[in-house]
C-alpha cells in the first residue's frame, strides 16, 4: 500500500484460478485499514487466467457483496495477454455496483494516470 497515493498495489502471476480470485475478494472484505475509496493497481502482465467463462459471474457476485463495506474501488488490472484482457473487460461490463469500477491497461503508468484521476 503506497500511503501517498493511496494505492493498494497488487502483483499476480502463474495460473490465476477461481480460488486464488475469490481469495483476493475475501482480502478485501476483511483487511482492515484501507482506505473507504479504495484504489487498487494490479500487474498480472505475467499471469494467465486459467478459470472458466462462466466462473466470472461467481467473481462479479463476490465483488458486489464486498463493495459495500467501501464508498468506492477503482481497480485497475494490467495485462499483456489477450485472453486476460478479455476477460477483464467482460467482467467490468458484469459488475453491477456503481462504485466499483474495473478497468484494464497495457502499462503501469496508464493505470497509475488513471487512478490519480480519483480522489
Amino acid at each position: 500500500m503506497d500511503i501517498n497515493k493511496s494505492i493498494l498495489y497488487v502483483t499476480t502471476i502463474g495460473n490465476v484460478e477461481l480460488e486464488s480470485m475469490l481469495t483476493g475478494v475475501a482480502y478485501l472484505e476483511q483487511a482492515e485499514g484501507l482506505p473507504k475509496n479504495l484504489k487498487i493497481l494490479e500487474d498480472a502482465t505475467f499471469a494467465k487466467a486459467v478459470f472458466k467463462l462462466s466462473e466470472i459471474e461467481i467473481i462479479t457476485e463476490q465483488l458486489d457483496i464486498v463493495i459495500k463495506k467501501y464508498s468506492s474501488i477503482r481497480h485497475a488490472v494490467v495485462h499483456s495477454d489477450p485472453t486476460n484482457t478479455a476477460y477483464t473487460i467482460l467482467a467490468s461490463m458484469m459488475i453491477k455496483h456503481p462504485n466499483y469500477s474495473l478497468k484494464v491497461f497495457s502499462t503501469k503508468d496508464a493505470a497509475e494516470h488513471w487512478l490519480s484521476m480519483f480522489p
